[in-house]
């Protein structure tokens, strides 16, 4: 089998390129350097997504993930701690951006010259604390689905924007986002788990205990190997043709509308692991004069694992809703009752503001869209009994005959 050949004499990254349990290993290595218990497969999604920036032929929107949960989860933690050891100098990083920051980072003059900060197809952006206006925001979309260069009027001046589509992460505490984002923005949750928070108690005890620096040389070097690894990752089409039947058969079978476009983004997923694993993958040919390699049966467990982890709600018929919206939802419910909005507001735990909650209902609404008739552009008010009969009528059985689980 004739693979690619990586362009470095150093003997411990060419061992590296070659070890068949090369994700596992760079797995492990930030954890270990950045001291983060447990969360394997957190850290697997973003190392392939993140991978998924020299895939050639994908779709954009399957380089987007964003880490969100309550917050003290260790999401931006995980977040940095992947960006520590993947590929450091891609990283291009914004702290609770305005919605309008990153677009005028990227302002170009009337030549189409670059005059502010330059985002590539190599780049990773990671907005840390993005708000809901941010990821809400048309400009922010539009980033989140491909290249773009547009016009604004700013100071009375037209200037124009242009940036090419990055790997985008961005990491939130729980938000509002619309169903519209979310197909294009995809939730990436941690563990909270009474378990995994005792694991992290005891990590922090032993730490406490063994101050002394643990970390060998050997160590250090193997990391650094991984870094530069990750710098030598090559553009490359990737070819699925020898895995079409096991993927036939091994597909979610989901008769839910849903699958029309995350069957898409698991084909991606097979594609990011051979991507990441381009240094062991069958050289096929090429093709506008970039590589094609040939995903094996690995990259589909890798694919397949990812994918199961990110989408695991979608797929066993659970609410791909957020935690506070699962909580709308279990509230009407049990309550059986039609409410206004204020009545509502009140008997959220939370601190909600109207229009958050506006958006979490309507976030609702559309996921029930299968199960009760709705009318476009009927205000969202109309439907807040529609909703509650529904979950008390409807939801147990599905017109699938699958279960849905609050």
């Amino acid at each position: 089998m004739h693979c690619l050949t990586i362009r470095t004499d150093d003997k411990q990254i060419i061992a590296l390129s070659t070890n068949p349990d090369l994700l596992s290993e760079t797995v492990k290595a930030i954890r270990y350097e950045s001291e983060i218990v447990n969360e394997e497969k957190p850290i697997k999604c973003i190392v392939l997504v993140c991978s998924g920036r020299k895939t050639i032929n994908k779709k954009h929107t399957s380089t987007n993930i964003h880490p969100e949960d309550k917050s003290g989860t260790g999401k931006d933690y995980i977040t940095e701690g992947v960006s520590k050891v993947y590929c450091p100098g891609c990283w291009i990083r914004y702290n609770a951006p305005s919605p309008k920051a990153i677009l005028y980072d990227q302002e170009v003059d009337e030549e189409g010259n670059n005059k502010g900060r330059k985002i590539t197809h190599d780049s990773i952006v990671y907005v840390k604390d993005g708000s809901s206006d941010v990821i809400n925001d048309e400009c922010f979309k539009l980033m989140t689905e491909g290249d773009l260069k547009i016009p604004r009027v700013v100071d009375q001046k037209r200037r124009f924007f242009a940036f090419e589509k990055p790997v985008v992460i961005v990491t939130t505490a729980e938000t509002g986002t619309d169903n519209q984002i979310l197909q294009r923005l995809p939730s990436l949750h941690m563990n909270t788990s009474e378990e995994q928070t005792k694991a992290i108690i005891k990590s922090q005890l032993d730490d406490a205990c063994n101050v002394a620096d643990t970390k060998s040389k050997r160590y250090k070097e193997f990391i650094t190997s991984i870094r530069n690894y990750t710098k030598l990752l090559q553009p490359v089409h990737v070819d699925l043709k020898i895995l079409s039947p096991e993927i036939q058969l091994q597909r979610p079978k989901s008769t839910k509308t849903i699958m029309h476009r995350l069957h898409q983004r698991l084909l991606d997923f097979i594609k990011f692991s051979a991507t990441y694993h381009q240094y062991q993958r069958e050289f096929i040919g090429t093709k506008n004069g970039k590589p094609i390699i040939m995903a094996n049966k690995q990259d589909l467990k890798y694919g397949f694992e990812v994918f199961d982890y990110m989408y695991r709600d979608e797929m066993q018929n659970l609410s791909p809703l957020n935690p506070r919206q699962r909580s709308i939802v279990k509230l009407l419910k049990d309550l059986k009752t039609e409410l206004s909005k204020p009545e509502l507001l009140e008997m959220i735990e939370e601190q909600v503001t109207f229009p958050t909650l506006g958006r979490d209902m309507k976030t609702i609404l559309i996921y029930l869209s299968d199960y009760i008739g709705i009318i476009p552009g009927r205000p969202v008010k109309y439907y807040y009994k529609t909703v509650v009969n529904a979950i008390e009528d409807d939801l147990d059985e599905t017109k699938s005959g699958d279960n849905i689980e609050f």
